[in-house]
């Protein structure tokens, strides 16, 4: 019966009131709606825009906070001033870049604006293809890489699955041959991984790699990251890369296969790979490590600028290199690096500083003279009593070392990855010292391809005095890669999020099945345990029926985390840890949902009973064709609340089966949230996938959620 009558809707006040009964479903509609959008948003999300918790990503219709939302990719807390020059200054970190939409609408136009003007977007081209050309054979050690965890555990499962031999690889399932890779990683890392997911290389990224006396260390698990550095150079992880190329390949030789990966061992394809990296994809997250940075940070520490003459707690601006070394900037990153042999003295002495203290050793290439060679026998013989100690020390550093008769035989190095070559080159004039940067190798490269300065202006449109001047073009490659691949990269950057929750909860153990056969079994038992169990308390005369009543309503008054305790202990007395009957057994029955089958049994028409047992019916035969039948919409609510219970349920899930095999997909969800912490939308992703199947039930029963909150009300 409509609560306003048909006849009464005409009026001014039945008008208003429907009006406003919409309005405040409407409202209570947006309140629920609201934050599942937001949760949504926050999983297509990164940690530029992550913080900012909106309904609507800008990112959909903004160009400008594209461009900037895909800085994530290659830095991993700021984006670098000598990079980008215009970076603004508030921009210390992810979080403060997003927060900053007026500066992120400034900051991208300076970059977006080439692509109005065809004579700078073909110069840029032009520079962005020459660095591919040069980072692609630029030596490894000396990039930096921010790298994508979500890329890491399906690069190291490839590595290590083709090591499997074919022979035993062809009897394996997939989930063996996942186990002996993941078994041969950790037997060469000397690391026990449970899992690929739980490989890091955290420490690996934050390699001190501007420390004077730090070098990479000689190990399997280094070497596997200067592999993965590499195959961000090579464009494995970028999205649609192995399309792209074999039809750029094949537009140059119809007839040709081109092999995909393309590493320098293809050396008929390596040439033409470069120019297709140029054209496509020219950035990375693997870039070169600046030395020039170094080199700022070096003239704005505080003792540099007390040893100036400044004050040492004032930040060092481009107006004070002029004034003290004779120049004219517009911004500090202009400034030459390395310097230049024709600089004044006064920065010559702040430069001999800067290498003699703070310049990685590693970098540095000693030019031999007989004078530093008779100091570094000298070091030698102070610092072992024997040659004899010192062949014993090299032949466990040098596979194909050659035993010394006498300290007279040895030859001083130009560089070499020993303690003790690392303290002699601090002593070493940098007059014979020559330094080694990504910046010089860079310039190295220009001369080589266009001779002379003038040239290198002419064909980029640069404004350069002298070649140190030259800086990495990191900036435009960006800007052609994004330019190039811009909504292929936004839509990868968001799938990578929901694809890595999609492997990581159904990939390990048996989440998916546990969680179904968790959720079947629960349903099953609310539609038999607990109407059998109220239908006896409704139709006949218990003696302790009201004690019985009374007994199911308290176990309410517990919470969870107190009836966990018991259950466990029962579940382990009966030898049933790490089973399905430990996830089951619990739930087998509900005393709420045995109460309110009761009173609603109770509220049933005698008659109906009764006209049943006339026609002979058994009790059976009652329960099943007169009673169930009028309780469906009470009994879907009660399997729709046991769904719910079942399905988010993790605690007693973790509590009894400490076994992975036996976890469901609450627990992974849990267990996902634990590990990356540190990376929320990820998260996010996971919390809307596991909304999914509520969702779905919910939506397909509604009409029958309805009914069984009308019917009662009727009764």
């Amino acid at each position: 019966m409509p609560i306003i009558l048909q006849t009464e809707r005409k009026n001014t006040k039945s008008r208003l009131l429907i009006a406003a009964i919409y309005v405040m479903l409407v409202l209570g509609s947006i309140t629920m709606i609201y934050p599942f959008l937001i949760t949504v948003v926050a999983s297509f999300s990164n940690p530029v825009d992550y913080h900012r918790f909106s309904a609507i990503p800008r990112s959909i219709y903004s160009q400008s906070d594209r461009f900037v939302r895909g800085l994530a990719r290659y830095y991993h807390d700021s984006v670098s001033e000598v990079h980008f020059p215009n970076r603004p200054s508030s921009w210390t970190s992810l979080l403060a870049m997003g927060e900053d939409l007026d500066g992120i609408d400034r900051f991208a136009e300076a970059y977006l604006r080439v692509k109005d003007d065809p004579e700078t977007l073909s110069r840029w081209r032009i520079l962005t293809a020459d660095y591919a050309d040069f980072f692609l054979d630029y030596d490894i050690q000396n990039t930096f890489c921010r790298y994508d965890f979500r890329d890491l555990p399906r690069y190291l499962e490839q590595v290590y699955l083709e090591q499997i031999p074919e022979e035993t690889e062809t009897r394996m399932s997939r989930r063996q041959r996942r186990e002996a890779a993941l078994q041969l990683l950790n037997t060469e890392w000397g690391i026990p991984y449970e899992e690929f997911f739980d490989i890091e290389l955290t420490h690996e990224l934050n390699f001190p790699m501007h420390h004077p006396s730090w070098d990479y260390p000689d190990t399997p698990k280094v070497r596997a990251y200067l592999d993965f550095k590499d195959a961000y150079r090579r464009m494995i992880f970028r999205p649609n890369a192995e399309r792209q190329w074999r039809s750029f390949a094949r537009n140059q030789n119809p007839d040709a296969v081109p092999p995909w990966p393309v590493t320098r061992e293809h050396q008929e394809w390596w040439p033409l790979f470069k120019q297709y990296v140029g054209a496509y994809s020219p950035a990375s997250p693997t870039r070169p490590f600046s030395m020039k940075n170094e080199w700022l940070k070096f003239l704005q520490r505080p003792e540099t600028m007390g040893s100036l003459g400044l004050d040492r707690f004032e930040p060092f601006t481009v107006d004070h290199y002029n004034q003290l070394f004779e120049a004219s900037y517009l911004r500090l990153t202009d400034i030459p690096f390395p310097l230049p042999a024709d600089a004044v003295p006064s920065l010559q002495d702040v430069w001999r500083r800067f290498v003699e203290t703070y310049y990685p050793a590693r970098l540095m290439h000693i030019t031999v003279t007989p004078e530093l060679e008779a100091r570094y026998r000298t070091l030698l013989r102070d610092n072992f009593r024997t040659v004899a100690v010192y062949n014993d020390l090299m032949h466990r550093n040098v596979a194909d070392w050659t035993p010394l008769s006498s300290f007279d035989e040895v030859s001083l190095p130009s560089h070499e990855k020993t303690v003790l070559w690392r303290n002699f080159v601090r002593t070493v004039p940098v007059e014979h010292l020559e330094l080694k940067s990504a910046e010089q190798a860079w310039q190295e490269y220009l001369l080589s391809k266009y001779s002379h300065v003038q040239k290198i202006n002419q064909t980029y449109g640069w404004n350069l005095e002298r070649i140190e001047e030259a800086p990495i073009p990191f900036a435009e490659a960006y800007t052609i890669t994004f330019l190039q691949n811009e909504w292929r990269d936004y839509a990868s950057d968001i799938l990578k999020n929901y694809v890595q929750v999609v492997e990581f909860m159904f990939v390990r153990g048996r989440a998916f099945f546990n969680t179904t056969i968790l959720v079947i079994l629960t349903i099953l038992a609310t539609l038999t345990v607990n109407p059998l169990a109220a239908y006896a308390l409704s139709r006949f005369r218990l003696k302790w029926k009201e004690q019985i009543l009374l007994f199911l309503i308290a176990t309410m008054a517990f919470p969870s985390a107190v009836q966990a305790i018991p259950g466990f202990l029962l579940m382990r007395d009966l030898g049933l840890l790490n089973t399905y009957a430990a996830l089951v057994l619990p739930g087998l029955a509900n005393g709420m949902s045995i109460f309110i089958l009761k009173c609603f049994f109770d509220g049933l028409p005698r008659e109906l009973y009764e006209a049943a047992s006339i026609d002979g019916a058994s009790e059976l035969q009652v329960m099943w064709m007169v009673t169930l039948p009028l309780t469906k919409p009470i009994l879907a609510i009660n399997s729709l609340n046991a769904f719910i219970q079942a399905y988010n349920s993790w605690e007693w899930a973790l509590i009894v089966c400490q076994d992975q095999q036996y976890w469901t997909l609450a627990v992974w969800l849990y267990q996902m949230q634990m590990i990356w912490q540190n990376y929320p939308y990820v998260v996010m992703a996971g919390f809307v996938i596991a909304s999914i199947p509520t969702a779905i039930v919910f939506i397909s029963c509604q009409k029958i959620i309805l009914r069984g909150i009308v019917i009662p009300s009727m009764k």
